[in-house]
């Protein structure tokens, strides 16, 4: 949903920089691997890049010990992140600390939850080499880190937006619109809608990433500012500035084409603009009755 900027540490440094911490009996076999650690960073991006991470083979669920690459177990590589990448106090935490700051505190997944945590976009439990890998660490809310969980992606089309690798269409054109519930209290719901003109693999993956990550009901809860915000400037429209039922929706129109696409403000401003129910303010007479 938000595009982030790459992380500026790599894998390499991120996974030297935890070795170097570790007090695991296995260090000479974590040491013995970092040579390959700047292929799998280069396989990671590209397929990325090219949306194929379902490409990756995970590993079984639960089995800690099952061998991930080389030597080293998938308990080895997981442990990495519990207990130096993301412990507060070790000097590894430092790195943690700043892919968690570079997303403003907003969710990227959601666009509306404060972030909490680091998201591991391939899940560390399913896919445990690349759980200090900073590219496949997202900041996220409790709500999309805990809803997306350890699901294996097994298509392009079940592989959630990645914001450090999202194609333009799903930040520079709009797919989320809403609609006015003629209701007494007033509700908004929201939904995709989802350009025609997008390939099918981006449409299906817009519309998981919706419902998987629960966006209407978020934003949904989110609305009741901006409702009671716009139904002020409603009021204020007709009874102060005279105007017609037009142009309310003409200057609701001008608000949404103001804001961001795919925000709160814009779809409700759209929905607005598209009900004379709204705006002709119908909903005062409801309230009366």
């Amino acid at each position: 949903m938000n595009r982030l900027p790459l992380p500026t540490c790599s894998f390499s440094n991120a996974y030297l920089s935890c070795i170097n911490e570790s007090a695991s009996e296995n260090v000479p076999l974590l040491k013995a691997i970092t040579n390959h650690i700047p292929n799998h960073e280069l396989l990671y991006a590209l397929r990325a890049q090219q949306i194929q991470l379902h490409l990756f083979q995970p590993s079984r669920h639960a089995h800690p010990e099952d061998i991930v690459f080389d030597k080293v177990s998938k308990k080895e590589f997981v442990d990495l992140y519990s207990n130096y990448f993301s412990k507060q106090g070790k000097k590894s935490r430092l790195i943690y600390d700043r892919i968690k700051a570079a997303s403003d505190g907003i969710c990227p997944f959601c666009k509306v939850g404060i972030v909490e945590t680091l998201d591991h976009y391939l899940p560390k439990a399913r896919y445990p080499l690349f759980s200090v890998h900073p590219t496949n660490l997202v900041p996220s809310c409790t709500d999309c880190n805990k809803g997306k969980g350890s699901t294996v992606i097994v298509s392009a089309e079940t592989e959630p937006l990645h914001p450090y690798f999202l194609h333009e269409c799903f930040y520079k054109d709009n797919w989320i619109s809403a609609e006015i519930v003629e209701s007494i209290p007033i509700t908004v719901n929201f939904f995709t809608s989802i350009p025609e003109y997008w390939d099918q693999t981006s449409k299906v993956r817009a519309e998981n990433h919706f419902n998987d990550f629960k966006i209407a009901s978020k934003y949904k809860i989110q609305a009741s500012t901006s409702l009671t915000m716009f139904t002020s400037m409603v009021e204020s429209l007709l009874k102060i500035n005279d105007f017609s039922i037009e142009q309310v929706q003409e200057h609701f129109q001008a608000v949404a084409n103001k804001e961001p696409v795919n925000t709160i403000t814009r779809a409700i401003a759209l929905a607005i603009s598209k009900s004379d129910w709204f705006c002709s303010a119908q909903y005062l007479q409801n309230r009366e009755v």
